[in-house]
């Protein structure tokens, strides 16, 4: 997984923690789904990290749980 450029400090964004499947290769291909949905759909910048996906706008937030919660 490639790891998105990041423009802000990842401590100031909310994390949201990648979702687990029932085993790693379903966990990489729903990482992989996720982190280019939100690289067409949020509006500003984020950062895919080991853990998970930092947001930092709450519109791209509320856009996150809305698809992913």
């Amino acid at each position: 997984m490639r790891k998105h450029t990041k423009k802000r400090d990842y401590r100031n964004a909310v994390l949201f923690h990648w979702p687990k499947g029932k085993d790693f290769l379903e966990d990489i291909a729903m990482a992989k789904e996720i982190e280019k949905w939100c690289d067409e759909n949020l509006l500003d910048d984020f950062t895919a990290a080991d853990m998970g996906i930092y947001i930092y706008e709450q519109h791209d937030m509320m856009a996150y749980k809305l698809r992913w919660l």
